[in-house]
């Protein structure tokens, strides 16, 4: 988002290298962690010398990565800012804020019983109360910031353009409430409050995204008369980074969905044991162990094969795939053999024979159903099963699809060679005389005139806000004549350009008032205030703030 503000307006461009640095800094920070053996997790591989390379390298690139930043800092300066946090600008340079200290929260959560061992000499871990105490909050902070945003215009939203934009979004969270968020809760269960405030945010994130959808295939009917479905899957072609960017929050909305159910609705059960014909109930599931499976020929690399057969059965009656056979899940475990085992059948110093464990997985689109065999004992018949039961994980994934789907929409490339050729080929028509006897030069300047018109509106009005925002309570009686001559004048124009237009083919009138073409050749929508290839500004709005400074 930072990016595209630079690349935008120009603005940000010392935060966009602070940023950029910061995760080459803390990718190097992240595999001296897991290489040095400092940090006591799974996610550690290895105790070595290696680690303080990797510190006096990110020491070197830190210091010398911010000093060339300090050192450029006037270059990378730019006068222009974000004018106000009511804004899209605002809403990006927020959510990078939030997502810069979710970033860091994560980070002291993971080095802090280090720092703290090496002070104190005591070894401490940090609970997983902690992260979601900090992280939790910041996380539906962003998500209502991605509802938001989209609603927001550039540089500056009145107060009541924004209530005027965010009445569809609540509306729609109210309709929410009992067709998706109460069906929802029911489904999982139980009520969890952090888990019904995501739900709402994303009941209103599906609202905003719905409705700039809307209001973009509304107004593509008017220009091309198409129907509402046609204009709307027509919205991500004609408009790529625009709505590649919403198909993004559409999936940042159903991600929050799966992470908020697999997050605050998981079951997990401590290990069991169970004999042959037993039973263990995880949710709507019952589980009942069938006994031992081996392999008919062991694998020449192995040692040990052992899977427990578990049926799953729901309501008293096994569950049935879509071939009619009973589901039965085969957690188990392998041991494989030590290595030279094989050559001279003796084991190579200091190894051992592995253990893997291959936990079972049963996937839906409503839960993950997770079976972990943690040991067995073949002589009494029993197993020791470790069951999990983690709601709308696979919302997560689908999430993953809309992620790249949006991005590969908003990185393809523009048509730009064809955009030229048509836009050639309407230049060279509008030279011919057509059918009503009016000739091309004529047509231009009628369109010209049309366009000036309303460019000369537009000032007007962005004079007359100017203006009323500087009034006292004393001066209301003049806002209020001042209000009755801009309809006038408004009016007025309004009547010359119908006469102008009067003297158009239809074609030509639609042409002239629904599109707008950037100096940089980019064609965009009347709705379009800035252009999506270069961001240059329209050229009505940027004369109307000329005026208006």
């Amino acid at each position: 988002h930072s990016i595209m503000l630079q690349g935008r307006r120009g603005i940000l461009k010392n935060w966009n290298m602070v940023l950029v640095s910061l995760t080459f800094l803390l990718s190097i920070f992240g595999t001296f962690l897991t290489r040095s053996g400092i940090v006591s997790s799974v996610h550690s591989f290895a105790e070595s010398d290696i680690g303080g390379y990797f510190l006096g390298f990110l020491a070197l690139i830190f210091f010398l990565t911010f000093g060339l930043i300090w050192w450029r800092r006037d270059e990378l300066s730019t006068p222009a800012t974000v004018e106000s946090p009511l804004s899209r600008e605002g809403t990006f340079l927020m959510g990078n804020w939030l997502l810069l200290a979710t970033t860091f929260a994560i980070l002291a959560g993971t080095i802090y019983p280090t720092l703290y061992e090496g002070f104190y000499g005591t070894k401490i871990t940090v609970e997983q109360s902690y992260f979601n105490r900090t992280t939790v909050p910041l996380a539906l902070l962003i998500l209502a910031l991605a509802g938001i945003g989209p609603l927001l215009s550039w540089q500056r939203t009145s107060p009541l353009e924004l209530m005027r934009k965010i009445r569809g979004p609540i509306w729609f969270v109210v309709l929410g409430i009992p067709l998706f968020v109460a069906p929802l809760l029911y489904f999982l269960g139980r009520w969890h409050t952090g888990a019904g405030i995501a739900f709402l945010l994303v009941a209103f994130l599906f609202g905003a995204i719905g409705s700039e959808f809307w209001r973009g295939a509304k107004s593509r009917q008017r220009t091309t008369n198409e129907n509402l479905a046609s204009a709307m899957l027509a919205l991500p072609v004609q408009n790529r980074r625009r709505y590649g960017g919403y198909i993004v929050h559409i999936g940042l909305a159903i991600f929050f969905v799966g992470l908020t159910g697999s997050w605050a609705f998981k079951l997990e059960l401590p290990p069991r044991d169970l004999k042959i014909g037993e039973t263990l109930l995880i949710g709507e599931y019952l589980l009942r162990f069938d006994g031992f499976m081996r392999p008919a020929k062991l694998d020449e690399h192995k040692s040990s094969d052992v899977a427990a057969k578990m049926t799953v059965l729901r309501d008293g009656k096994p569950l049935l795939n879509r071939s009619g056979q009973a589901v039965f899940l085969t957690p188990r475990v392998e041991i494989f053999k030590a290595a030279g085992e094989d050559e001279d059948k003796q084991a190579m110093a200091g190894q051992t024979e592995q253990t893997a464990r291959r936990p079972a997985i049963m996937t839906n689109l409503g839960h993950d159903l997770y079976l972990a065999l943690l040991g067995y004992d073949m002589k009494t018949g029993t197993a020791t099963i470790k069951a999990y039961l983690n709601p709308l994980v696979m919302w997560i994934w689908i999430a993953v699809g809309l992620f790249i789907s949006g991005t590969a929409i908003a990185l393809l490339p523009e048509r730009a060679t064809v955009t030229a050729t048509r836009r050639e080929r309407s230049a060279s028509s509008q030279l011919q005389p057509d059918d009503s006897g009016v000739s091309g030069n004529s047509a231009r300047s009628g369109e010209t005139l049309v366009l000036n018109m309303a460019r000369d509106i537009e000032i007007e009005v962005a004079v007359a806000r100017v203006k009323l925002q500087t009034l006292s309570p004393a001066e209301i009686s003049e806002a209020e004549r001042l209000r009755r001559r801009l309809a006038r004048n408004v009016e007025n124009e309004v009547a010359a350009m119908r006469a102008q237009l009067q003297m158009q083919t239809p074609a030509q009138s639609t042409r002239a008032t629904s599109d707008w073409t950037c100096a940089c050749g980019r064609e965009m929508q009347n709705e379009d205030r800035f252009c999506a290839s270069c961001g240059a500004m329209r050229p009505a709005e940027n004369n109307a703030e000329k005026v208006v400074a």
